[in-house]
């Protein structure tokens, strides 16, 4: 459940529009709370909240005094600042160099302003580690996959592999099996001592590999032989990353 406090100083506009956001979101993950604010009591409570709503009127200058007033002591909490049509728009541009304060001179508009700020976050791609010593095949990879629905990482070589693994979050790990210095099934074995859970798909054309047996007792999930078939690893990938 997504919660977001609401701190609005109260014009009649306003709350209607935030009550009613309020009651269509009840059956959805975000709870929306609501606190109308007065600035004697702002610098007390103003931590509380994640957004502040405030209307600025040419009669009352309070809200410039709540606006100064949250600066100084919580500087990036965004702030919604209702202008009205032929109000003061012209005389607080200074006001706009402020990055987290959006003036508006529509009510209408605060809903899809307070959308934004509980919407998820956009998922990261998911990334594919290719381990090979040939940088001709790794070369092919990045070429073939470009345009994937995850992001394309290489390695030249299994230390390279274990050193990406340890600082980067991998989804599926593509490696070749025979390489110089540290082979396939060495790096296998290091990953799967801190991780049982890694996909893992061998493309070889090691003669020594076993199709199915190898792929059971080396705790793999798919065994591709050399050369690779792209359209064979593309589907293989895509039906072993999780979605």
């Amino acid at each position: 459940m997504t919660a977001l406090n609401i701190g609005f100083q109260s014009f009649d506009q306003a709350r209607r529009i935030l009550d009613e956001l309020v009651e269509r979101l009840k059956p959805s993950r975000v709870e929306i709370s609501l606190f109308p604010i007065a600035y004697d009591t702002l610098s007390q409570s103003s931590a509380n909240y994640h957004i502040l709503v405030l209307n600025s009127t040419p009669s009352n200058w309070e809200w410039l005094d709540m606006l100064l007033q949250i600066r100084r002591s919580q500087r990036q909490i965004p702030i919604i600042l209702f202008v009205p049509k032929g109000g003061l728009k012209e005389k607080i541009t200074r006001l706009k160099e402020d990055r987290s304060l959006i003036i508006i001179d529509d009510p209408a508009l605060l809903e899809g302003i307070l959308k934004k700020f509980f919407a998820p976050p956009p998922e990261a791609k998911k990334r594919v580690l290719f381990v090979d010593d040939d940088p001709n095949v790794l070369s092919g990879y990045k070429r073939t996959f470009y345009k994937a629905p995850w992001e394309v990482l290489t390695a030249s070589g299994a230390r390279q592999a274990i050193e990406m693994l340890g600082t980067q979050k991998i989804d599926l790990l593509v490696t070749d099996i025979k390489m110089p210095g540290m082979h396939g099934f060495q790096l296998i074995e290091e990953v799967r001592k801190e991780n049982r859970e890694l996909p893992i798909i061998v493309c070889s054309g090691y003669h020594g590999m076993k199709k199915d047996a190898d792929v059971f007792f080396l705790n793999v999930s798919a065994f591709i032989e050399k050369p690779v078939n792209m359209a064979t690893l593309l589907e293989t990938i895509n039906r072993i990353l999780p979605s």
